[in-house]
């Protein structure tokens, strides 16, 4: 496996952040080749569980009635903070509202 190419047990969603980030980082370095990983691995939870929300909502509803936070909002909040940790450990700055014009984090987004 060549350093810039993505760890087979990435899914879909990971290898393809793999490939933005990789470039960015310093990958003979083997904690970034982890913290590379980790935050993919990361961005790809949080991705999964964003999908889930849009398609299920933001709340369920219990057995006796009452309404709760849906459980992926929990999974796309810690993921996308570990993401954020990982990046930083990588040197990767987020982006600012004034270096792209709009959100953020949009880049970062599926």
């Amino acid at each position: 496996m060549s350093k810039h190419e993505p760890p087979t047990k990435l899914d879909t969603i990971g290898k393809a952040m793999w490939r933005r980030l990789a470039p960015l980082v310093d990958l003979t370095s083997e904690i970034n080749v982890v913290y590379l990983h980790k935050a993919c691995e990361a961005h790809s939870l949080y991705a999964k569980a964003n999908d889930q929300l849009m398609a299920e909502g933001f709340t369920i509803t219990t057995k006796l009635g009452g309404v709760k936070p849906h459980p992926a909002m929990q999974a796309q909040i810690t993921s996308d903070t570990r993401f954020k940790a990982y990046c930083k450990l990588l040197g990767l700055n987020e982006p600012t509202t004034e270096d792209n014009g709009g959100d953020p984090f949009d880049e970062f987004r599926s």
